[in-house]
């Protein structure tokens, strides 16, 4: 069932102009009237629902790429690797920094590191707006039943 939640991140980010009404949100307090600068400038991170990532790349070349790309120029190399070593951490992608990606013909890392290397491309930026697209939710959802599942267990094998 389409519910037009993706147009409506379109609209959000600024991909797509509203043909009548206007859309003026907050960010960090500031009203934000032109969505494209505001996304432009870091302030709004928008994680697509697809995993555009090079097969051959490791989730720390990644990082390292959206670091030196997107992190101001005045900012020094240790700094900017020292922001996506805290990225890797925060998302639990430590163990899997230097593991190429992987695709269909490649074995690489797994599904959900990968939707979390995803992230981590807007992360390092720290954007005070991260909207996520796609299967974000079905994600999410899937880890906590995981996580709920394993607890359990571990009740179960501590009684016996």
């Amino acid at each position: 069932m389409s519910l037009g939640k993706s147009s409506l991140i379109a609209v959000l980010t600024g991909e797509v102009r509203l043909k009548s009404g206007s859309i003026v949100p907050r960010i960090d307090g500031a009203l934000q009237s032109d969505l494209r600068a505001a996304r432009s400038s870091g302030l709004i991170g928008v994680v697509p629902q697809a995993d555009i990532m090079l097969s051959v790349l490791t989730p720390r070349d990644i990082l390292m790429h959206a670091a030196f790309t997107r992190l101001p120029a005045s900012w020094s190399s240790a700094a900017k690797k020292q922001r996506v070593d805290d990225t890797l951490a925060v998302l639990g992608l430590t163990a899997c920094q230097h593991t190429p990606v992987g695709d269909e013909n490649a074995r690489g890392i797994s599904g959900g590191e990968k939707k979390r290397v995803s992230v981590g491309i807007e992360l390092v930026n720290r954007p005070s707006l991260v909207i996520l697209d796609g299967t974000w939710a079905r994600h999410m959802r899937r880890q906590r039943d995981r996580r709920a599942e394993a607890a359990t267990s571990r009740q179960h094998h501590a009684r016996d």
